[in-house]
């Protein structure tokens, strides 16, 4: 009984993260989808509504330039870490993802949900 206990939560632990859902496996192209060796941002929870996907390593405004203050959840399909800000040119606040496979279904966990503008993802072996 505890076994299947353990089993749930962490069941329940990994949909909260968005790391299993239905259907498993894996990902068909879809608004949901995000290809390898990118980032991609949402502007709702739960990998739904407009779609960024960023391609570049430095620092991009296409996040603000596309849905300013909008973005609610994210997934990274780089190896490494990306940071979003506040505003433009990767200044204020930032928050930091580490990857790679990273899915983050909802920012106002965070206390970050509708504020980023801009990204970076920093060279190879950077960390948060």
């Amino acid at each position: 009984m505890q076994r299947i206990a353990w089993t749930l939560a962490a069941a329940a632990a990994a949909l909260a993260l968005g790391s299993v859902g239905a259907g498993a496996g894996p990902e068909k192209a879809s608004k949901k989808s995000c290809p390898d060796g990118r980032l991609c941002v949402w502007a709702k929870r739960g990998y739904e509504g407009q779609k960024v996907v960023i391609r570049t390593r430095e620092v991009s405004n296409e996040l603000g330039e596309k849905m300013d203050d909008k973005a609610s959840s994210l997934k990274l399909r780089k190896s490494g870490t990306a940071v979003l800000y506040e505003d433009l040119d990767a200044e204020g606040v930032g928050y930091c993802f580490d990857g790679p496979h990273l899915n983050y279904r909802n920012f106002k966990d965070l206390n970050f949900d509708n504020a980023a503008s801009s990204t970076e993802i920093p060279a190879e072996g950077a960390a948060c």
